[in-house]
């Protein structure tokens, strides 16, 4: 008989668990509620019976009986026809007799009564259930006795503590199944990805699995392939993990001689042979810098990518449960984040990290903060994981690779490849005191793949343009955070400004210190960047975005940069950056060819800097006028009959003739559109309210405001009339559905949740640790 120890699955684990052997025991289906708000019901059939199914995880009978007593009073509201009861814990038969007089009438027998003997006996009728439970199979003694009684070479003995431990929390998710077919496939995976994201655990499991299964040797290789052409012996069946594959020996150029040769040929031998299985795991960019230094790596590896973008939602929750369960966090911290609503904002965090998890459990944060207080302080381990980046920035990636990093940050986001490549340029030759090398083509796209699908992601557009982005928001906060404590970096940024846009996007001044996520200046880093500025305003280019920078003529795009940097540095702003900004002005403050890019830098300009005794206002009318033609732009023609309203009878061509067309042209544009969708006219509607409100003067637009009113009534009738019309085709589409419950586990069942019904699960999943 099997003998499987149940204590290793989670509470809610059990109750699927108890649910799956029963409806195969009993040929019938089970509700399965969950814990938390269920009445004492767990389990529940209502077709032909009342029947009512509670599992219990308890680790002895006394405690067992002590919650039981609790239940009673529920099950006696209830009234089930039938009660059954599932517990891991080991019954005798006066165990049994106890717990059936405490249920009478309900407990029918002692045969609805099952304990830990009486599960593992339906198991080895009903095998098929322990495949869709592979931690309690994974942690049954006969397994462990096979791990642990396989030969390890090159590592300490598995420990049966460490392996239960490490079971307990995993989660098995696709990349598992992922990474067995590769496996069964190709004999070798390579388990690649961010730091954190669970490439060792993963592949720990994948080695427990071989050992349970019958392999008979496990070989662990940490810093070179000859080892395992050392320990290779053809007539065993062998597991080798090469795990950090290449790792701190490839990132300090130290890997023995014709390593990269041998590891494809121990590759090949791995394939050929018909027992042996090689996993490798790496970071990705680790293995991206040995494919462009190495052409035997071009080739095409099998890869199993972890990406946390493939846990669902329920998978993420159970990953938290398990850790919070495992480290035996008290319930009353646990209800806090359910209470204030951070379970979710947590499982869904961009950040989220089963590395962090694991720290943040491990250190028992909890223990430093009142329950009250506790889900905030969670939360933020998410909004800041920095420390999961820094060793990766610090110890092993190239100085090119900082440099890319660090230029990203004053460059802005989804930067063109060619772009960012003059931004690195220009970094290294403005700091080239501090730096003893050049970038070029090559050793840039280098440290480009060094950094692919690990610290930056690159998208390919239509047009085979190649935009870089960091991969991870909390790359660029770990960036921002770390780089403002150190001052020499700081003042390298400062001496690198290239984009402008960008640049004084990712900065703030010391009184804006408040604003998060920036870099933060000090009087002595403003002056700096405003000398910058200054003495390189020609060079400047105001965004990275192509279009702009090469259509656009000069004037326009030094409007904009007099206005970004005027903006930036308002109200600190030093007499010498004042006088340039406002002679700079001047030269251009009659162009004539102004766009709507630079529109509201011209007007912005313009109420900065205009004086009635020395420039021609109805010129700059004219200028601003000229470029009006829709409604956004509306707000820069209030803004300049304001400023030169008193002027306007000076003028040789009355402002009102212009204004009144200007509207007059918009307002046609508006109520012509044609569009059919409600927002939209919605839209249309609150502006021509607008135009009425502001520019009643020179405009009626009553009828067409009435116009869009009709039209938004009929579009109101229509959508009124579909809403409550009864589909009776697509509802008994549905019909289909009721009877279709096939016997599953949590990693699928969240395939056919709706919305509110996995929010109703995970909820109850963390209620149930209340023990």
């Amino acid at each position: 008989m099997k003998n499987y120890n149940f204590e290793i699955l989670s509470s809610y684990e059990f109750e699927l668990f108890s649910r799956d052997l029963l409806q195969l025991h009993l040929e019938i289906h089970l509700e399965s509620f969950g814990e938390g708000p269920d009445q004492g019901i767990d389990l529940r059939c209502t077709k032909g019976q009342n029947l009512i199914v509670q599992a219990k995880r308890y680790k002895n009978f006394p405690s067992l009986v002590s919650n039981l007593k609790k239940e009673k009073e529920k099950v006696q509201k209830l009234k089930p026809e039938r009660y059954i009861l599932t517990t891991n814990a080991s019954l005798s038969p006066g165990n049994k007799e106890t717990i059936k007089e405490l249920f009478k009438p309900y407990l029918k027998s002692n045969e609805d009564i099952l304990g830990k003997e009486d599960l593992n006996n339906l198991l080895s009728k009903f095998p098929q259930v322990e495949t869709s439970f592979y931690k309690l199979w994974l942690s049954s003694v006969d397994v462990l006795q096979r791990i642990l009684n396989s030969q390890i070479i090159n590592k300490s003995k598995f420990v049966l503590e460490d392996i239960q431990a490490k079971i307990s929390v995993y989660v098995q998710n696709d990349s598992f199944k992922e990474a067995l077919s590769i496996i069964k496939l190709n004999k070798y995976v390579i388990i690649s990805g961010t730091p954190g994201i669970g490439k060792t655990t993963l592949a720990e499991m994948l080695v427990f699995d071989l050992l349970s299964n019958g392999m008979e040797e496990f070989i662990y290789l940490s810093d070179s392939i000859n080892d395992g052409y050392k320990y290779y012996i053809e007539e065993k069946s062998q597991v080798f993990l090469f795990d950090d594959f290449l790792g701190s020996n490839f990132l300090h150029n130290s890997l023995p001689t014709n390593e990269e040769k041998q590891i494809v040929k121990f590759i090949d031998r791995i394939q050929r042979s018909k027992n042996k299985v090689l996993i490798f795991t790496t970071r990705e960019y680790i293995l991206n810098q040995a494919k462009q230094r190495f052409e035997v790596f071009e080739k095409d590896f099998s890869k199993c990518i972890l990406d946390i973008s493939k846990y669902s939602t329920l998978v993420r929750a159970q990953i938290l449960y398990n850790h919070l369960s495992v480290n035996s966090i008290p319930f009353e911290y646990i209800d806090e984040i359910i209470k204030q609503k951070y379970l979710f904002k947590i499982i869904n965090h961009e950040n989220y990290n089963p590395r962090i998890i694991e720290s943040f459990t491990k250190k028992k944060l909890w223990m430093e903060s009142n329950p009250e207080d506790f889900p905030a302080i969670l939360f933020s381990l998410f909004e800041y994981p920095y420390l999961v980046w820094q060793h990766v920035y610090e110890n092993q990636i190239s100085y090119i690779s900082t440099i890319i990093l660090n230029s990203l940050l004053i460059s802005g986001e989804d930067i063109d490849y060619n772009e960012l490549f003059e931004q690195v340029k220009y970094y290294i030759e403005q700091n080239n005191d501090y730096f003893d090398f050049s970038v070029n083509s090559s050793n840039y796209k280098i440290s480009i793949k060094e950094l692919e699908d690990s610290l930056i992601q690159i998208n390919r557009r239509s047009n085979d343009k190649l935009l870089i982005d960091y991969h991870n928001p909390s790359i660029q906060d770990f960036l921002v955070n770390y780089l403002n404590s150190d001052r020499i970096v700081k003042e390298n940024l400062i001496k690198s400004v290239l984009f402008l846009e960008p640049a004084l996007n990712i900065f703030c001044l010391e009184s804006d210190s408040l604003i998060k996520q920036r870099i933060i200046l000090d009087k002595t880093l403003q002056e700096l960047l405003q000398n910058h500025l200054i003495s390189k305003f020609d060079t400047l280019k105001v965004n990275p975005r192509m279009h702009i920078n090469t259509w656009m003529a000069r004037e326009e795009k030094n409007l904009i940069k007099l206005f970004l940097i005027n903006d930036f540095f308002k109200p600190t702003i030093n007499t010498a950056l004042e006088s340039f900004i406002h002679n700079s002005f001047l030269e251009i403050i009659y162009y004539r060819n102004i766009s709507h890019m630079s529109l509201a830098a011209y007007t912005k300009l313009i109420k900065c800097f205009y004086n009635p005794k020395m420039h021609d206002s109805e010129i700059i009318f004219l200028i601003i006028t000229e470029c009006i033609s829709n409604f956004d732009q509306l707000e820069y023609l209030l803004e300049i009959m304001e400023l030169f309203e008193r002027e306007f009878d000076n003028y040789q061509e009355s402002p009102s003739d212009i204004i009144t067309e200007i509207i007059e042209d918009i307002v046609h544009d508006i109520v012509n559109r044609g569009t059919s969708e409600f927002e939209d006219l919605q839209t249309d509607l609150d502006q021509l309210n607008s135009i009425e409100g502001n520019f009643q003067y020179y405009v009626v637009v009553e009828n067409e405001i009435m116009v869009l009113k009709n039209r938004i009534k009929e579009l109101e009738d229509r959508e009124y009339f579909n809403r409550y019309e009864f589909d009776h085709d697509k509802l008994s589409s549905l019909n289909y559905l009721e009877d279709r419950f096939p016997s599953t586990n949590l990693s699928n069942i969240d395939n056919r949740l709706k919305p509110q019904d996995e929010i109703n699960l995970i909820t109850n999943l963390f209620n149930s640790l209340k023990q």
